[in-house]
């Protein structure tokens, strides 16, 4: 039987605390579903509960933390489960970390402006650091490494999450997304004896499945009849437009 592991990827979402990641990793993981492709979101506040209870975030601490995530996420798109990071990650290190050990990686970088990230502020990261209640906040007390080549850039500040996701579907890098989604456009056309005139353009078939699941997605896409066709053996065009021409 052959492997999942070729259908596995990770994607890593960084970029300055409040500027916008988890927003497009929430919209990324819902457009991938609808793709079909259910992934594991692996986010920092989240597994710090479980790895850090009384977290210090100082340079020790990060170091260990994200070295445990990536070994989390490295085992599942081992077993063949596709992951995205949510995580600022604030020293180039630790991304490179799953960047060497995942073969399928893309990173995304959510460039935000700093005075917009502080203005947001929804978890009080910026006012503890302002009040001295923290004192390793990235960006802030603590440098933060942006991506040097990052597979996409996002404009935390300007962009909308939907959209941004989409760019990030449709531009992956070394074919991540390899046998597990197509993103192209595949013309349909009448195979029949008598050629009817049925067209569709078919948006983002999976590609494993192009030769034998064209006639069930027929009915979802968009049908363009060149003219009233005779009797046509290719049995498309009636299942296509849900009415009997032929």
């Amino acid at each position: 039987m052959e492997s999942r592991t070729k259908d596995a990827f990770a994607i890593w979402v960084t970029g300055l605390p409040a500027s916008g990641k988890s927003t497009l990793v929430t919209s990324l993981k819902a457009q991938l579903a609808d793709r079909g492709i259910d992934v594991a979101v692996l986010e920092s506040d989240v597994l710090r509960q479980i790895f850090t209870l009384h977290p210090r975030y100082d340079e020790q601490e990060r170091e260990a933390f994200y070295r445990q995530m990536v070994y989390i996420g490295t085992l599942l798109t081992r077993h063949g489960v596709p992951v995205i990071f949510d995580a600022t990650a604030n020293r180039r290190r630790y991304r490179d970390q799953a960047r060497q050990q995942i073969p399928r990686f893309m990173e995304v970088y959510v460039d935000c402006p700093l005075e917009t990230c502080i203005a947001r502020d929804p978890k009080g990261i910026y006012r503890r650091a302002r009040e001295g209640e923290a004192n390793t906040v990235p960006g802030v007390q603590s440098a933060y490494e942006p991506p040097e080549k990052p597979d996409v850039v996002v404009d935390g500040d300007q962009d909308m999450p939907q959209a941004a996701a989409r760019r990030v579907i449709i531009r992956p890098r070394r074919g991540i997304f390899a046998t597990t989604i197509a993103l192209t456009y595949l013309l349909v056309t009448c195979p029949g004896e008598y050629h009817c005139g049925w067209s569709a353009r078919v948006r983002r078939i999976p590609v494993e499945s192009k030769s034998n699941h064209v006639r069930k997605l027929a009915p979802k896409v968009n049908i363009a009849h060149r003219e009233d066709p005779p009797a046509c053996s290719c049995q498309l065009h009636p299942i296509a437009s849900g009415k009997q021409r032929h």
